[in-house]
């Protein structure tokens, strides 16, 4: 039981990209830190205001893509997603026994197999000593925040309230802002009425600008982050540039003629630590050297001083909460023909957009095509980077023209894959600089090498290829069209050929039959691989989930010769596997996707 919590909290931690995160957000901070030794003679607002860069990247999984990203010297980081190994799996991209999946957009929910080795085991066990240090070091921090917590709010059990959530207390030395949605102002009882004056208009800006909620969301950041020191660094820094521009902020409202008063007032008020900074629901002053210094030495900036700060802070902010393009963003997903850019004049055939077909591109790299109208999927060789000049590039063609040889001057990523086929096929993956997507396909034969088709690529959207698979649930198997359809997203194992399907509806109980036919004779008595009759359950569970009164789903595979095997799939024994009753978990499209990612699955 503990080691399944463990694993489900490591996949949790693994789908959020801990580590990806992590090492993001510390380019990040060492780019933030540059640009603050840069822009010391500015006000400290400016900053301030860019360390909401990294805590977001810290926080939020995901981010949008753009050309302007200034992580583009890291492209190849992004590319990849930080694979932690807690099951080998040998599903449908990585088995050779399976050529595709025909519903690729819906990634893991069917036919994915794991087989866990003994050395899976160890490396999990490797994987739980990791994740427990982890937790001990959030536990741990969490634990002197509550403690700290506690504390504060003993010592403040005698605190005499002043109104205006101004409180004065004989139990601290410092003053400060505490509590996070309702926060005080709390302020040592020995300070006189000049001091109170600046003491708490700073705190009062702490207020406004909700200082107290930016801190605990550093400090969560900080929990989740503690293992990286440049976490820690970005958290103590930006309290420093929060307290120094809140200071700035002061001298605004209040006037230069305040700053030596107001210094002296840091001067008297100042602890040689501080007990708060750790707590993100009581900060105080700290650092009051450093803050009384950029107190004296604060000038007003200029109008345009002030433009050409935000308009830094907005362009960093692009630049640094942006990915950039990417094959993080064409791997694992299906794509359909947009435009046929290139159409060789040599040859017969051609396609129209209602004909092209469908390409998926797996998260190992792995090239699949299918034709529109067929049901089996063609694989190539992994797609590897590789350099091309224009030179080369031209001679591909017989007439190279001017539009496409931009193709390659506006590349950005560009991949081969190849097939082993008669003709020798290879497909170019060509990702431009703006986004866009094409791939290249051609022949590299004895007769030389030319480029048969360009198309350019859209994505198949995950939701549009669920919801049309929905579309054909139905109560009856004997609904011809829409069983067909059903039976169209079904995975196909390699080395086969689709054939037909049988309904059979006559008498109860009432099923499907689908035919197969090997592409080569096979020997008598020959067996399939375990993961095609693994693939056959995932087909027949999906098949089952959206026809109700069917009961079973059979397979008939054979050579056309004498080899022959049937697999028969029954839905009493399926939903007593999986706990589930199919038909009444598919009731929406939403339950549906939640069936697909929970329960059709191999754990």
């Amino acid at each position: 039981m503990l080691n399944t919590k463990f694993m489900s909290l490591f996949e949790m931690l693994k789908t959020f990209n801990l580590i990806d995160m992590t090492a993001t957000a510390s380019i990040i901070i060492l780019v933030v830190l540059i640009v603050r030794l840069l822009l010391v003679k500015l006000p400290k607002r400016y900053t301030y205001v860019l360390w909401v860069i990294p805590l977001f990247r810290l926080l939020i999984p995901f981010s949008v893509t753009s050309r302007w990203s200034l992580l583009s010297g890291f492209g190849h980081w992004f590319s990849k997603a930080t694979d932690y190994p807690i099951s080998s799996y040998g599903g449908r991209f990585s088995s050779s026994a399976i050529s595709s999946v025909v519903l690729p957009s819906i990634g893991k929910s069917i036919g994915e197999l794991p087989s866990i080795s003994a050395t899976t085991y160890e490396t999990f066990a490797w994987n739980q000593l990791i994740l427990l240090i982890w937790m001990i070091g959030v536990v741990t921090l969490w634990g002197y925040y509550g403690y700290k917590t506690f504390v504060i709010k003993k010592r403040l059990a005698t605190a005499k309230p002043m109104g205006n959530n101004v409180y004065l207390s004989d139990r601290i030395e410092t003053p400060f802002v505490f509590g996070l949605f309702s926060p005080r102002i709390i302020l040592p009882e020995y300070i006189n009425e000049d001091e109170k004056t600046y003491i708490l208009a700073h705190e009062r800006i702490h207020i406004k600008r909700f200082d107290s909620i930016w801190r605990v969301l550093a400090f969560i950041a900080l929990s989740i982050h503690w293992f990286n020191p440049l976490v820690w660094i970005s958290y103590f820094l930006s309290a420093k540039d929060m307290e120094r521009s809140c200071d700035e902020a002061v001298i605004r409202i209040m006037g230069s003629e305040v700053k030596k008063a107001y210094s002296t007032s840091l001067l008297k008020l100042s602890a040689e630590k501080s007990a708060f900074i750790i707590s993100p629901v009581a900060f105080g002053e700290s650092d009051t050297k450093g803050r009384i210094k950029n107190i004296l030495q604060y000038k007003k900036p200029s109008f345009w001083i002030g433009v050409l700060g935000i308009v830094l802070i907005i362009s960093l902010t692009i630049m640094l909460l942006t990915n950039p393009k990417s094959i993080a963003d064409f791997s694992g997903k299906t794509y359909e023909v947009e435009q046929i850019v290139y159409d060789s004049p040599i040859y017969s055939f051609t396609y129209s957009l209602d004909t092209a077909p469908i390409f998926t591109i797996s998260s190992d790299m792995t090239l699949f095509r299918r034709e529109k109208f067929d049901l089996n999927w063609g694989m190539s060789n992994g797609l590897k980077s590789i350099e091309m000049n224009q030179t080369d590039f031209d001679n591909l063609f017989m007439i190279p023209e001017d539009h496409i040889s931009k193709l390659l001057v506006d590349n950005a990523y560009l991949y081969r894959a190849d097939v082993d086929d008669e003709a020798h096929t290879f497909y170019l993956i060509m990702q431009q600089k703006n986004g866009d997507l094409y791939l290249t396909a051609g022949y590299d034969n004895e007769g030389g090498k030319s480029i048969r088709w360009i198309f350019k690529l859209k994505e198949m959207p995950f939701y549009r290829s669920v919801d049309t698979l929905y579309s054909y649930r139905t109560k009856y198997i004997g609904d011809n069209s829409k069983v067909g359809n059903i039976i169209s997203y079904f995975a196909m194992p390699s080395g086969f050929d689709y054939d037909y399907f049988e309904l059979k509806t006559k008498e109860e109980p009432y099923g499907l039959i689908v035919h197969l036919k090997a592409k080569s004779a096979l020997r008598a008595g020959a067996k399939l691989d375990s993961t095609i009759e693994e693939m056959f359950s995932h087909n027949a569970q999906l098949a089952l989930s959206l026809i109700e009164n069917a009961k079973w789903v059979e397979y008939e595979v054979s050579d056309g010769y004498e080899w022959k095997e049937t697999y028969r799939y029954e839905r009493t024994e399926l939903e007593a596997t999986l706990g589930v009753k199919l038909w009444n978990q598919t009731e929406t499209l939403d339950d549906f996707i939640n069936l697909l990612n929970t329960v059709i699955i191999w754990e």
